[in-house]
Formats: structure tokens, C-alpha cells, sequence
């Protein structure tokens, strides 16, 4: 066994064990931190639409190059000879 695979799967070892051992959290939310989730989760999805907004023409772009390109054309009809 090499060296890399051995030390994911040891640090994958350990975090399983990690997760899997409970522990107390001693914390609290109060309704204001609600509202802060609320207000984060609601910037990031106004944002993302902005930058989608924003960058719309080269994303449409560079999608329609990459589905719909257009093979070269062998054209047989016309012998170089």
C-alpha cells in the first residue's frame, strides 16, 4: 500500500470517529442569529443572481460552444488532385 492512500483513509478514519462520538455544544441561539442565517442566505442568493445577471452573454457563450459545436466539414465532393 503506498503512502497517500494510506493517510486518506487514516484521516478518513479519524474524522467517521470524530462525527460519530458525541458531544455537548453549550450554545445558544437567540431570534437575532435566526435573522442573521436569514439575511446571509438571502445575500448569497441575491448575489449569485447578480453575478448570473451580470455575466449572462459569456456564460450563454461558453455553453453554446461547448454543446453545439460544430464538427469540421469533410468535404470529399472536391479532390485536391
Amino acid at each position: 500500500m503506498t503512502r497517500t492512500p494510506m493517510l486518506a483513509s487514516t484521516v478518513l478514519l479519524g474524522l467517521a470517529v470524530l462525527l460519530a462520538v458525541p458531544t455537548n455544544a453549550h450554545a445558544y441561539l437567540d431570534p437575532g442569529s435566526g435573522s442573521y442565517i436569514l439575511q446571509v442566505a438571502l445575500a448569497m442568493l441575491v448575489g449569485s443572481a447578480f453575478a448570473v445577471k451580470s455575466f449572462w452573454r459569456q456564460i450563454a457563450a461558453f455553453v453554446s460552444t461547448k454543446i453545439f459545436r460544430k464538427a469540421p466539414k469533410n468535404d470529399d465532393s472536391n479532390p485536391k488532385s
